[in-house]
């Protein structure tokens, strides 16, 4: 497994399937957007080329893209995911990528044009895990088995990075952050009763104190060095991996009764947790 960190943005962590038997894991830094250590023959300057946005949301993949000019941006909140091989996007010539959002091939590579550990976090890792999943129940599923097993299980995930999320403060300076969460977890369809009690523990949160200068320069330190960073994005990616692969193999052992047992042990253990007062 090779880490590979930019010092100017994002992350990649490429796996070598062809090596199972050997676990080793190197890491690299660049001084360059984590972008060219995938694409290197990308221009170096873009400040020219017209660009297309590609905006907050998540997109599916099953054969890859080509372009030969013009700038791709991804913004913040993209998610792609890939079922082909190689690269899901061919860039040449005056073609360039810019990612914001995340990028999961199924190849082996995970991308994200950020070192933010919260986008690096095991809840991360288990969101991207369940939207992998569930554009595979798309195949070979219809449309509202697949939405019964969003519903179902969705709502664990989302109460998961929300209690997070509080507990971390995040959302203390970013009112708008809780309101998209929120609105979210509406859509995946929780009780009010749920929804009340998340709003509570919103409220609480703001209602605390704020650390003080100290404890601020303290989270500072811990979210930017850099074997802290590694530690988180290593589990993280582990865990989208093995998420993935199990998923996909239990799904071809057994077909849809197996897929929906793996769900529900999983469940069972989130439905046990509780959202953290602070």
């Amino acid at each position: 497994m090779e880490r590979v960190i930019s010092q100017t943005h994002g992350a990649a962590i490429l796996f070598n399937y062809s090596t199972r038997e050997t676990r080793q894991i190197t890491i690299e830094k660049t001084k360059d957007p984590i972008e060219y250590f995938v694409w290197p023959s990308m221009p170096r300057n873009t400040s020219g080329l017209k660009w297309v946005l590609v905006k907050h949301g998540d997109y599916y993949f099953d054969s890859p893209v080509s372009s030969s000019y013009g700038l791709l941006y991804c913004e913040p909140g993209v998610n792609m995911y890939y079922a082909g091989q190689g690269h899901v996007f061919n860039i040449s010539g005056l073609g360039a990528i810019v990612i914001f959002g995340s990028l999961i091939e199924e190849n082996g590579m995970i991308l994200k044009g950020t070192n933010n550990k919260e986008d690096w976090s095991k809840v991360q890792a288990s969101l991207d895990a369940f939207s992998d999943f569930v554009w595979d129940c798309k195949q070979i599923l219809d449309n509202t088995t697949t939405r019964d097993i969003e519903v179902r299980y969705k709502p664990t995930l989302m109460l998961d990075k929300i209690a997070s999320r509080i507990q971390s403060g995040i959302y203390r300076d970013n009112p708008g952050l809780f309101t998209a969460d929120y609105e979210e977890l509406q859509e995946a369809g929780v009780s009010n009763e749920t929804l009340s009690k998340v709003q509570e523990d919103y409220m609480t949160m703001q209602e605390a104190l704020p650390p003080s200068w100290t404890d601020q320069a303290w989270t500072f330190i811990c979210e930017h060095i850099i074997g802290d960073m590694l530690c988180s994005a290593i589990i993280g990616g582990i865990i989208v991996t093995v998420l993935l692969k199990r998923f996909r193999l239990e799904g071809q052992d057994s077909g849809r009764e197996t897929q929906e047992d793996a769900l529900n042990h999983d469940a069972r253990k989130a439905n046990s947790r509780k959202i953290p007062k602070t």
